[in-house]
């Protein structure tokens, strides 16, 4: 992404950062996040986690509708087409970009078992 020195929008620690942080701290979201920034496009229509993760299939597809595409939504981090069911980038996705880079530097085991 390209990362412009000064912003109006900035993210401070006061704009709902830790409110990105929770969103990011579940495996599968940020797998979903990574699947778009590594995506050339603007939408990757099949983001999901493996099932490797210890979720059935079904399951996991439940989890996907139900908890983790609406909270990156309502968090402005996708956009969720869901008659298409297509995951595109959101507003704020450049913003979280550079710490997605980070975490999966630093993968947390324990991450996995929040919601």
């Amino acid at each position: 992404g390209h990362i412009m020195a000064s912003r109006d929008h900035d993210v401070g620690a006061g704009d709902g950062l830790d409110e990105l942080l929770g969103v990011l701290d579940h495996e599968y979201r940020r797998r979903i996040l990574l699947a778009l920034a590594e995506s050339a496009g603007e939408t990757a229509p099949s983001v999901r986690p493996s099932s490797a993760s210890g979720d059935e299939p079904d399951v996991l597809e439940l989890k996907l509708r139900h908890v983790h595409f609406p909270k990156l939504e309502a968090v402005g981090l996708v956009e969720w087409d869901r008659e298409r069911d297509v995951i595109a980038r959101g507003p704020r996705f450049d913003a979280v970009e550079p710490l997605l880079d980070a975490l999966e530097a630093y993968p947390n085991e324990s991450s996995a078992t929040r919601n």
